[in-house]
């Protein structure tokens, strides 16, 4: 599977249980959106996780301005 859902063992971290059922009960407890696979499992969207705790994601460029068209054009 893709990085574009959390895995089973994000979501066991996530949650603090191992039981599809229990996982479920913590995130609604949690108000974490989630769907239901056909096998029980809770899923949810990476992207909307991270937007949801703040985090972001590592392969993120971060921005950094060019300075050039500061330089001293004088000197």
């Amino acid at each position: 599977m893709s990085d574009t859902f959390l895995t089973a063992a994000e979501v066991a971290e996530l949650t603090g249980r191992h039981r599809y059922g229990a996982q479920a009960r913590a995130l609604a407890r949690m108000s974490i959106p989630f769907m239901v696979r056909p096998d029980g499992r809770p899923m949810m969207l990476r992207a909307r996780i991270e937007n949801l705790l703040g985090g972001q994601r590592s392969d993120e460029r971060h921005l950094v301005p060019d300075w050039s068209a500061f330089e001293d054009v004088t000197a």
